[in-house]
């Protein structure tokens, strides 16, 4: 059974880099590329969800008001890391995982679409 790249393509794009590798059978990049992505994303969503637990926190114990203007001083100050941003670098290797995924995938199919030398 032929493989559509076209449906690899969307597969890397729209449901989850490496998605399209797994369905082209190319599994070693597949998974790579999936392991590194969801690493990365459980990492970002740890890190949000710490700084929103740390503002109700602050908030319970009555270090700031219920004003929304207050929370959001509070969540962004503690996003503020200063020159080293490990959210920032998270994102950015989950949108570089999501590149080279749909990148992969066009290459993959320009190679199978050329003919090979004799």
């Amino acid at each position: 059974m032929k493989k559509n790249i076209v449906v690899a393509f969307l597969l890397s794009m729209l449901a989850f880099p490496g998605a399209g590798h797994l369905y082209l059978k190319k599994f070693k990049t597949g998974w790579s590329i999936s392991l590194i992505t969801l690493c990365a994303l459980i990492f970002v969503v740890y890190q949000i969800v710490k700084v929103i637990l740390d503002a109700i926190n602050e908030y319970a114990v009555g270090n700031i008001s219920g004003d929304t203007g207050e929370l959001a001083i509070s969540v962004s100050k503690q996003l503020d890391s200063g020159p080293f941003d490990p959210i920032g670098l998270a994102m950015m290797i989950l949108i570089f995982c999501w590149v080279a995924a749909m990148v992969d995938i066009v290459r993959i199919g320009i190679s199978k679409k050329t003919p090979e030398p004799k």
